[in-house]
């Protein structure tokens, strides 16, 4: 899926840096921006579901009082999906196999939307 050459550079090399499986820049109304996915895979499905979930999240944190997540994490036995917010419109959603170093991993999506990581705030 290509929509601006800066974002689908960006997040082709996120993939590359994590060894992910899929990435996306998601619209909280489920609509991919922008992905990286396997051959054959479409957006659309991965986006939605993936917006779903943080939707998901975002109101159980509601309910009792808290602030939507601003990253959300989906472990599988196979694999692990983060979602990570880059704004109140948009998330990052990154898929890695069970093998991945989880912890560079989740360094590299934070580096991306700008949160904490294991070695400090990333500005």
């Amino acid at each position: 899926m290509k929509v601006d050459a800066r974002v689908d550079a960006a997040i082709a090399d996120l993939k590359r840096r994590t060894g992910a499986i899929a990435t996306a820049i998601v619209g909280r109304d489920g609509v991919a921006r922008a992905a990286e996915l396997p051959d054959g895979v479409p957006a659309e499905p991965y986006a939605m579901m993936c917006a779903t979930a943080m939707g998901a999240a975002g109101a159980a944190q509601a309910a009792i009082g808290q602030r939507s997540p601003g990253r959300l994490m989906l472990a599988g036995t196979d694999s692990l999906t983060i979602l990570g917010a880059l704004g109140p419109a948009e998330f990052l959603a990154l898929t890695v196999g069970s093998e991945a170093d989880l912890v560079r991993v989740t360094d590299e999506v934070a580096r991306f939307v700008g949160l904490e990581t294991s070695r400090g705030r990333i500005a």
